[in-house]
């Protein structure tokens, strides 16, 4: 307990924690679908973790006959305690991130997520997905056995360009990816750095920004029929429409029902300070009838 007061008199955690179980969230943000981002932030903090237990008897050499990557993987699944678990975790667990990150963007999309004020966000957002592909694909690779080498050497040509950009420009991709001119030891060693130092480098930097840019901009509320949004929504009123007309999904508000969707009200001269309303010059809301 010494130490944690002496943390959180410097950093201030407990308050930081307790804000966050505290912190109220509105009612259209309880839909099922909302917690497809946080699935999937479950899921990458699974892979990392499988990925550590993996890479603790993983072997990165493509070298000789059997190559000690494709043996270390076979020691894995059928020698080391509970190898062949959490090898199937981790692979598994890949392929359903893919899945639950391409619906959480959908929709994000669906929703108007990628409007302002929000657009970097998402543009973060579409980064992360991107990373995940990568993930998936220097992931594959890394059992070192035929169906891994020969679909990679094929995804590699794709990438390149081959057919379509010059032969030179193509090569030039090739030996970047590959670290030489065809698909051998150099090219596993250089997606086994990616795939366990470079990627989820970049892969934690960039859900740091997406986490802080969505706690500071609040959920995306979804437009009222009829009444769609066409600026920026805030944090504490995000329904507001091109007619004038705003209302509030807050639980709590003075302005919301729970008893059926929100109604659109009137701007009014009503401004708020603190807890308590006073009339003020600014446009505010009025309650709902």
């Amino acid at each position: 307990m010494t130490v944690v007061s002496w943390l959180d008199e410097r950093f201030g955690v407990v308050e930081a924690v307790e804000g966050e179980l505290q912190h109220r969230v509105p009612n259209y943000a309880t839909a099922a679908y909302r917690y497809l981002g946080g699935v999937a932030f479950i899921l990458i903090a699974v892979e990392f973790v499988t990925g550590f237990l993996l890479g603790i008897y993983y072997v990165p050499d493509g070298a000789g006959n059997p190559a000690p990557a494709y043996a270390s993987v076979g020691f894995i699944q059928h020698t080391a305690y509970l190898g062949w678990l959490v090898r199937g975790v981790h692979f598994w667990g890949a392929n359903l991130l893919l899945v639950v990150a391409l619906l959480h963007m959908t929709f994000v999309f669906w929703n108007g997520g990628y409007r302002a004020p929000r657009e970097v966000n998402w543009m973060i957002g579409v980064l992360v997905f991107f990373v995940i592909v990568l993930f998936s694909f220097t992931g594959s690779l890394l059992p070192w056995d035929a169906n891994a080498y020969l679909a990679r050497a094929r995804e590699i040509s794709i990438i390149s360009g081959t057919g379509v950009l010059p032969e030179g420009v193509t090569g030039f991709i090739k030996n970047i990816v590959q670290g030489g001119p065809i698909v051998g030891p150099g090219t596993l060693l250089r997606f086994f750095m990616a795939h366990v130092f470079l990627l989820p480098a970049v892969m934690t930097f960039l859900l740091f920004l997406h986490f802080r840019l969505a706690r500071g901009q609040g959920p995306r509320a979804r437009p009222i029929p009829g009444f769609p949004i066409t600026s920026g929504p805030t944090r504490s009123w995000p329904w507001l429409s091109s007619s004038g007309l705003v209302c509030s999904p807050w639980p709590g508000s003075r302005f919301f029902s729970r008893d059926r969707p929100p109604t659109p009200v009137r701007r009014s001269t009503l401004g708020r300070s603190g807890t308590s309303w006073r009339s003020s010059s600014s446009p505010s809301w009025v309650p709902l009838s």
